[in-house]
């Protein structure tokens, strides 16, 4: 028969071995919820990006097999627009990321919109070794360079009855007997849209639009004639008047919804307007003014 000192020492045993247990059994659980929380840190340096203003952000996110997870919000510093800003996400998240897209962001967004980006993608590259370099060429942003863009543009005022044509800019080519599109631009993906400018003592729109051979926003402009214009984009200046022979003309690449009354920082056409004899052209300028960036993930 077992005494009762036996007892009391196999019982002080078990109980020694559950606790033993239950102590290994926490710092397991302990240690998956520290590698659970595991960091990492996310190094992005951009290059002609631009200050967006009070009421926007640029945001990233990493593009996981889990969908989008957001990096965070930033703008740039107009002192320092090469600036390095840094970013701390899950490692989990990071090392399951295949592409990082930048968007711009509205400043105030709230409940479910903070979760998901908007469709107005500037920059996107691949992963690949925590390491990637960022384009508006990647099929996650707006898939081009803007490299083959060209614009060819007439004199004209057919507002009225073309009586003062250095008052008007079509973007129209004439080459041919039937009259065609001017602009040549790739097609944008959805959060982006062209706009023309005129800039004399300051830019001046001359209307948004997404197809060289449909009329823009604008129309022929709030300074037109009492005459129909043509179904492209373009403007007449005749009432008040203005000549536009010298000043500069600009196609640019705007966020829709806009983020300023002023020319977006991707500017892919530029020219001094002339009145030559056949074709004129505005110049490619896009090489210097589209943005990029860098990001590493350590």
């Amino acid at each position: 028969m077992m005494n009762h000192k036996s007892v009391l020492v196999k019982g002080l045993m078990v109980a020694t071995t559950a606790i033993a247990l239950i102590g290994c059994e926490d710092e397991n659980n302990s240690y998956n919820d520290v590698a659970s929380e595991q960091k990492s840190t996310i190094s992005f340096t951009p290059a002609n990006l631009e200050p967006l203003g009070d009421d926007f952000d640029y945001e990233g996110w990493l593009i996981t097999s889990n969908g989008p997870i957001a990096t965070g919000k930033f703008d740039i510093d107009a002192n320092d627009k090469d600036a390095t800003q840094t970013f701390e996400v899950l490692k989990a998240d990071a090392d399951d990321a295949t592409k990082f897209v930048l968007t711009i962001e509205p400043a105030n967004e709230e409940g479910d919109d903070i979760k998901k980006p908007t469709d107005i993608h500037i920059l996107g590259g691949d992963i690949v070794q925590n390491t990637s370099i960022l384009s508006t060429s990647h099929a996650t942003a707006l898939g081009t360079d803007f490299s083959q863009a060209t614009a060819r543009y007439i004199l004209a005022t057919p507002t009225n009855k073309n009586a003062t044509p250095t008052q008007g800019i079509w973007y129209i080519d004439k080459s041919s007997s039937i009259p065609k599109a001017g602009l040549n631009l790739p097609e944008l993906p959805d959060g982006w849209v062209y706009e023309g400018w005129i800039v004399d003592n300051g830019p001046i729109s001359t209307g948004t639009f997404t197809k060289s051979d449909e009329a823009d926003s604008n129309g022929a402009g709030p300074a037109k004639g009492m005459q129909d214009a043509p179904a492209f984009p373009g403007e007449d200046y005749v009432n008040p008047a203005k000549d536009l022979v010298g000043k500069i003309a600009v196609i640019s690449v705007e966020p829709n919804p806009d983020n300023s009354e002023a020319p977006f920082s991707i500017k892919p056409l530029v020219g001094t307007i002339t009145n030559e004899q056949g074709m004129m052209m505005l110049d490619n300028k896009a090489a210097d003014s589209l943005p990029s960036a860098t990001i590493s993930i350590k």
